[in-house]
């Protein structure tokens, strides 16, 4: 049997220098890409342009968060950090981490489902806030 190959594409990072692979998974903010030696190698999105990281995603299936659930994954996920690191210092015990957890994600999910989200892109994006 003949390997099918996939089809290599071309990615423009910020540098302007063109990266020909294919891209293979996302790993939080870093993408896996498998490069036209066969190797696959990871990038951080963001030596990639704009418009190029979107292609990425897309490219994926990942779903694209609308513009102004950004702002507020951003402030939860910060919450949520801080929390972490004052139950890991101790400041805060495991009931009020675990129910600080709770309300975060139970918010995060009020806003996906108030902003008319498909179930597919709710479930996607319901355990991503960090």
């Amino acid at each position: 049997m003949i390997p099918v190959l996939a089809v290599l594409a071309a990615w423009t990072n910020t540098a302007n220098q063109v990266v020909l692979a294919t891209p293979v998974e996302l790993r939080g903010t870093r993408v896996v890409m498998n490069c036209r030696d066969g190797g696959n190698r990871t990038f951080p999105l963001t030596v990639f342009l704009p418009s190029e990281q979107r292609r990425i995603k897309a490219a994926l299936g990942v779903p694209e968060l609308p513009a102004r659930l950004v702002e507020l994954r951003t402030v939860f996920a910060a919450e949520l950090k801080r929390a972490e690191e004052r139950h890991a210092g101790g400041a805060i015990s495991d009931e009020d981490f675990a129910a600080k957890c709770e309300k975060l994600h139970a918010a995060w999910q009020k806003a996906l489902t108030e902003a008319k989200l498909s179930p597919a892109e709710i479930a996607y994006w319901k355990g991503r806030l960090k």
